[in-house]
C-alpha cells in the first residue's frame, strides 16, 4: 500500500511531516570460522542500520536545532520515532534511541530548475525497535512543505553582497566522524562523535558577475605566504521554502577561495569554507 505520512517525532514531542525515511534496522554481526571448519555464526553484538530522512521546512524547529548543534561541533542526542500511516490505516512506528547526526545533505539549487528539494539527514541510532500497529484512523499531518530547489540567496561579504548573482550552488554534505564500541553488557554498539567534515562549496554564476572574484582570487595570490584579512570572508547561504519564507540560513566562516574554471559561457567557482552553521534567528 502507497504511505499516507511519515510523521517524525524528536524526544516526544512532533517535529513535522517528512518525506521518506529508510533505514533503522538491526544488523547482527557474525564471527568467521577457521578455514575447513565451522561456519561463520553470529555474535550476541548487533548495530542498527543507518536511518536516512528527507526533511523539507518543518513546522517546527526541532530537527534544525539539532543541526545546529551537530554542526557547532555539540552533537546532541535524540529520541526519535517515525510512524508511517498507509492509505489502509495501517501504521508502522519506528522508535530509536541515543540517535546521532552524522551526516547533513543539502539539496542542489539552480535557478533554472522548478523541482521540489529536501535536506537529507542520516542518523545513527544505538539502539531501535520497529513495530506494526493498527491505526485508529487517518492521521491528522500538517501537510509536507519542499524547499524549492531554485529559490536561494547566496553573498559573499565584500565579494557577492546581494546574493543574487550566484545560478546554481551544489549539493553539500557535512560528515561527522562517529566511533563505534563495544564495551558493557549492552548487546547494542555504542558511538562516540570524532571528527567533523565540512566539504568544499561550489557555485557557478555568470561570467560578467565573476569579476569580483577574480579581483579577490588575485588578491590571495599576490600576497603569497602571508596571512591577510583579505585572505577569508564570512559569507551566507539561504535555503527557501515554496512560500519564500527562510527555511534554512547557513552562515558560512572562514571562507577562502580555491579555483575558477570557465564552464559554457558561465564560471564555477570552488571556495573552502572553515565553519558552517545554522543560524536559528533566519529560518
Amino acid at each position: 500500500m502507497a504511505v499516507q505520512s511519515i510523521i517524525l517525532s524528536l524526544d516526544g514531542r512532533v517535529a513535522g511531516p517528512i518525506r521518506s525515511a529508510e533505514g533503522g534496522y538491526v544488523r547482527q554481526l557474525v564471527v568467521n570460522g577457521p578455514v575447513g571448519g565451522t561456519r561463520s555464526r553470529p555474535t550476541s553484538v548487533a548495530e542498527i542500520e543507518r536511518l536516512t530522512m528527507e526533511v523539507g521546512a518543518m513546522p517546527s524547529t526541532a530537527v534544525l536545532q539539532w543541526v545546529a548543534g551537530a554542526l557547532d561541533r555539540s552533537p546532541g542526542r535524540r529520541s526519535l520515532s517515525i510512524v508511517s500511516s498507509t492509505a489502509g490505516r495501517s501504521t508502522i512506528e519506528l522508535d530509536g534511541y541515543e540517535a546521532v547526526i552524522a551526516e547533513v545533505t543539502l539539496p542542489t539549487l539552480d535557478r533554472h530548475a522548478a523541482s521540489d528539494a529536501y535536506m537529507k539527514l542520516t542518523v545513527q541510532c544505538e539502539r531501535a525497535r520497529r513495530q506494526q500497529i493498527a491505526s485508529r484512523g487517518p492521521v491528522q499531518a500538517p501537510p509536507l512543505t519542499p524547499l524549492a530547489g531554485g529559490a536561494f540567496r547566496f553573498s559573499i561579504d565584500g565579494v557577492l553582497p546581494t546574493g543574487q548573482e550566484t545560478q546554481r550552488v551544489e549539493a553539500i554534505t557535512i560528515k561527522q566522524g562517529l566511533k563505534a564500541s563495544y564495551s558493557g553488557a549492552d548487546r547494542y554498539a555504542e558511538f562516540e562523535p570524532t571528527k567533523l567534515e565540512f566539504p568544499n562549496l561550489v557555485v557557478t554564476l555568470p561570467a560578467g558577475a565573476a569579476e569580483p572574484l577574480a579581483s579577490w582570487q588575485e588578491r590571495v595570490r599576490a600576497a603569497g605566504a602571508r596571512t591577510t584579512a583579505d585572505e577569508l570572508k564570512s559569507g551566507r547561504l539561504e535555503y527557501l521554502s515554496r512560500g519564500g519564507a527562510v527555511a534554512i540560513a547557513l552562515d558560512l566562516a572562514g571562507l577562502g577561495i580555491l579555483s575558477l574554471a570557465s564552464n559554457g559561457g558561465r564560471v564555477t567557482a570552488e571556495f573552502y569554507c572553515n565553519k558552517m552553521t545554522v543560524d536559528l534567528r533566519g529560518a
